[in-house]
């Protein structure tokens, strides 16, 4: 090698070695944090029932951890903290007490999910009906505003 090879390969590893430090920075110390205020049109449904509803989601949604921590309105219940993970499960906490309220599958790119309610007292709640833990969930799906809407949303977001 002669001496311009050597100058040119050590440019070429100082630049390298920039560009990565560089990624590094930007990766711990970007925002990944995004505001989610989503306040949409819902339909819940199982095997025996279904009806429209109104939900909310608001807090703050982790992208790095892919992960919420708000507040979330099902119909006339309001869960002040609730966190949620992707693919995972919905928990609600008051004071000290936590409450699983089921499965959700949810897309940050849409701000769309779909919930299965297995929760007891909040099944009751929304359906005015006993739990029978043997029957399939109650599912909300959000946004969406029929029944078909509902169906599919599901599908597609909990494969």
């Amino acid at each position: 090698m002669d001496a311009m090879e050597v100058i040119v390969t050590k440019k070429l590893i100082l630049s390298a070695s920039i560009l990565l430090i560089v990624g590094i920075i930007a990766y711990v110390f970007w925002p990944s944090k995004d505001k989610i205020d989503v306040q949409k049109s819902a339909y819940m449904y199982s095997p025996d029932q279904s009806f429209s509803s109104k939900t909310m989601l608001i807090g703050t949604y982790d992208k790095k951890k892919h992960s919420f921590q708000g507040t979330m309105t099902l119909g006339n219940e309001v869960y002040s903290t609730v966190l949620l993970s992707p693919g995972s499960l919905l928990i609600s906490y008051e004071g000290a007490n936590r409450r699983v309220v089921g499965p959700i599958f949810y897309d940050e790119i849409s701000q769309a999910f779909a919930l299965q309610i297995h929760d007891k007292d909040l099944y009751m709640k929304l359906t005015h009906t006993s739990y029978n833990p043997s029957s399939p969930p109650l599912i909300l799906a959000a946004p969406v505003e029929t029944l078909e809407e509902a169906k599919q949303l599901y599908a597609r977001l909990s494969k």
